[in-house]
């Protein structure tokens, strides 16, 4: 039991993290400061390498910023962690 309420808090802490590393990105790009939010995500995903949430929104704002070829890296490494995440159960018709 301990193992297991020490995972949830871990995820509930990497949950936490995820969304104020993404609302500080939109911060940034609300402020027109594109770069900086890329540099934040960038920092990010190299300390979170596995979090798809970080792994997309860099890849959409490369797409933004009108960098596709990155945008397509960060995209399918996000799709990548969703599909090693699945254990094949999912049903979805």
């Amino acid at each position: 039991m301990v193992g297991s309420n020490k995972r949830q808090n871990l995820g509930r802490k990497s949950t936490e993290t995820t969304v104020s590393l993404l609302s500080q990105a939109n911060r940034f790009i609300a402020q027109g400061q594109r770069q900086a939010a890329i540099e934040l995500l960038e920092k990010s995903v190299f300390d979170y390498p596995h979090d798809r949430s970080l792994l997309s929104a860099l890849g959409r704002l490369y797409l933004l910023d009108k960098q596709p070829d990155k945008a397509v890296v960060y995209l399918r490494r996000a799709l990548s962690e969703f599909d090693s995440s699945s254990n094949g159960n999912d049903d979805y018709s």
